[in-house]
């Protein structure tokens, strides 16, 4: 289980998913090489090996970033787990790529939220609950 996000580069204009046109493409970000570096320039010790899923090991969270297969790429999805710092990063990861991140949990961008980090303390939340309820059922 992870919270997800995607990062695109969604008009700045537009404050739900719902506004995009129906025949929105978002502009590419770059190729994914350029992704891998440029993700390597924010995080040293990301795993860039994989193209398709870099992978960024922080202080207590970890961000596995898919970039997709197509040329260039458009766009990442991020699957974060761990502590609040996963929250700075994503930040920092949106912010390098000039692009806006969409929480998949809550169904907002996360630049409208009046709380950014509340999909993030949903899942929490939620996995804490899971992971209880396993633990007391396999005893």
């Amino acid at each position: 289980m992870s919270w997800d996000v995607t990062v695109y580069r969604f008009p700045r204009d537009i404050e739900t998913v719902e506004q995009l046109a129906d025949n929105f493409k978002p502009p590419a970000i770059a190729p994914r090489a350029e992704v891998a570096q440029s993700l390597k320039l924010l995080f040293p010790d990301a795993d860039i090996s994989d193209l398709s899923w870099l992978v960024v090991d922080g202080q207590g969270f970890k961000i596995e970033i898919y970039t997709g297969k197509k040329e260039p790429c458009d766009g990442l999805t991020l699957h974060v787990r761990g502590s609040d710092g996963a929250l700075n990063a994503v930040t920092q990861i949106t912010l390098n790529f000039k692009a806006r991140a969409f929480d998949m949990t809550a169904c907002q961008f996360l630049d409208q939220m009046s709380d950014p980090t509340s999909g993030f303390k949903q899942w929490r939340k939620y996995t804490h609950r899971v992971a209880g309820a396993v633990q007391h059922t396999s005893v």
